[in-house]
């Protein structure tokens, strides 16, 4: 008989009962052994090895196939959003690039799309200011951020808008229409040559006023050609031939008397703004011939426009007909004329193209002075 330990009380009692005599827990019938026994190591079983394996296999490829799923969406939203962007809708596109940052070559093709949405807005403006919307086309470039190419295009855009600007100034010149002319050009003054072209309208409105008072005494005054036109103005308050000429055709009895009121009279009022003017022209005589003469006029402040001061056929006085009941007018418009010519300086100059087309067209009888 053999003592075993009661697994309940830990009581020792005999193999042979049934039970523990103290608690009463059944005994084991395989538990022959002694408690001092070492029980044999359980073998593992091929089954759950295999099973582990397959386990480990389905992990590693579930993680390896959701970064394959999530590589293919990132691929499909960057192939989606550069379509958008070829078709011009960049601010979708760009959103949609925005959402897989990180995947790679992402970054370059967002930097890549504002630079193709900023050139086709900078194109788009260019377009709006060739269709003479300006405002529309400098707002749009406004509305982006100042990049160099943005610069570049606003400078464009105001070149566009200068250089229309001048064309119609120009183009109102040529038809006669000053002022207007005039108010387009000041507003580009700085584009070109348009301050210099502003100042030869303003001596070519002093020549057509000029014309205007010679024509006054041809006989056919419709025939006048001007062969040459030239402007003199005053200097370090010399007499410009305003005030040489004051009084001076008032009296036509002798030179002496003449010459000595032209010495001491003074510049007259307005000559400082208003040069003298000589005019060459040819026109037709009474006896349908054409003769050539000059003409001297000034300023008259008022009448606001030029006055004829006088007359003459030849510079050289000693081609005068002294038998001419003219004689001593066109002796001492000649005398003045060459005392500008000698002792003057020239101011001024005119587009003669111009001038004479609007002279042709009659349209520079109603062009006003241009101060």
């Amino acid at each position: 008989m053999a003592l075993i330990k009661c697994p309940e009380c830990g009581k020792e009692y005999s193999d042979k009962a049934p039970s523990c005599p103290n608690c009463g827990c059944p005994t084991n019938a395989e538990s022959t052994s002694t408690s001092t026994q070492v029980p044999e190591k359980t073998k593992k079983s091929p089954k759950g090895i295999i099973i582990g394996i397959i386990c480990a296999v389905v992990i590693v490829g579930g993680i390896f196939g959701y970064k394959l799923y999530s590589d293919n969406k990132k691929q499909k939203t960057y192939v989606d959003a550069q379509t958008l962007i070829s078709a011009g809708n960049y601010d979708e596109g760009i959103k949609m690039l925005e959402g897989i940052k990180g995947y790679s070559g992402v970054d370059e093709a967002i930097e890549k799309a504002l630079q193709s949405k900023e050139q086709s807005s900078i194109d788009e403006a260019v377009k709006l200011a060739e269709e003479g919307k300006y405002d529309k086309a400098e707002e749009l470039l406004n509305s982006l951020e100042g990049s160099d190419a943005v610069s570049e295009a606003l400078d464009e855009v105001e070149d566009m808008k200068a250089s229309e600007k001048y064309e119609s100034g120009i183009s109102l010149l040529n038809t006669g229409k000053y002022d207007e002319g005039i108010a387009e050009l000041k507003e580009v003054i700085d584009y070109k040559d348009a301050a210099e072209v502003i100042e030869q309208a303003k001596y070519e409105s002093y020549g057509f006023s000029a014309v205007k008072a010679t024509k006054k005494v041809l006989k056919n005054p419709d025939s006048m050609l001007v062969h040459e036109i030239t402007f003199y103005g005053s200097s370090d308050g010399e007499s410009s031939a305003e005030a040489m000429t004051e009084g001076a055709l008032d009296e036509t009895n002798g030179t002496e008397t003449e010459k000595e009121v032209t010495s001491e009279t003074e510049v007259a009022e307005g000559a400082e703004r208003f040069p003298s003017i000589v005019i060459h022209y040819g026109a037709q005589n009474g006896f349908g011939g054409t003769t050539t003469g000059y003409s001297l006029c000034s300023y008259d402040e008022e009448e606001g426009e030029y006055t004829l001061e006088g007359i003459t056929n030849e510079l050289d006085e000693e081609e005068l007909d002294k038998d001419d009941d003219n004689y001593y007018i066109y002796a001492m418009t000649a005398m003045l004329i060459n005392a500008l010519q000698e002792g003057g300086h020239e101011v001024g100059s005119i587009n003669r193209e111009r001038f004479d087309n609007v002279i042709k067209s009659s349209a520079y009888t109603a062009i006003k002075l241009i101060d």
